[in-house]
This record gives C-alpha cells, structure tokens and sequence, in this order.
C-alpha cells in the first residue's frame, strides 16, 4: 500500500501575517514564546522564513527570523513539509 503526500492548499505566502500557537524551540540558539508575531519574508520548497516583531535574544545571527524546514527535506519521503508549519502558526487577518 503506498502512501501519499498531504498537499495544503494555501500554502506559505511572503507577506502573510503569523501569530505562534505554541513556544517554538531552535536549541541551543534561542526559543521563541507562544504568542508571538511576525512576517512571512521567505517561502522556497524547503523553507519557511518569519521574520519576528518582538526581538528574540539568541536570534540576532538569524536576522530574528524563525525557519520551518520542509520534513522532506530531512529525508521522509511521505512527510508533508509544510506540516509543522501549519500545526505552529495562526494566520492573522
């Protein structure tokens, strides 16, 4: 039986506004709290860039940006990559 990919069907656009739904961990750089927004400023098929409102202590050699990795990128053929993108963040009006 073969598996196939979850495909969003919005995926990440540059621009869109996020809130974090839960705290986001990037050991030992820095940790990003629950609540916190920020500016979608890069999307390529193995990454999600948000560029942070709040300065994060840890982050400045990040420009202050969180990254989301494609989980296929990582070597998981059948991971949808975008999913633990959709699972942290909120989507602002």
């Amino acid at each position: 039986m073969s598996q196939n990919k979850v495909v969003h069907m919005n995926p990440p656009e540059v621009g869109k506004r996020v809130r974090l739904k839960n705290r986001v961990d990037r050991f030992p750089e820095f940790s990003v709290p629950e609540g916190v927004t920020g500016t979608i400023n890069e999307v390529t098929d193995t990454l999600v860039s948000v560029k942070l409102d709040t300065p994060i202590s840890g982050a400045e050699d990040f420009d202050n940006c969180l990254h989301f990795y494609d989980a296929t990128s990582f070597g998981d053929p059948n991971a949808d990559g975008w999913d633990r993108f959709a699972e942290q963040v909120e989507y602002l009006a």
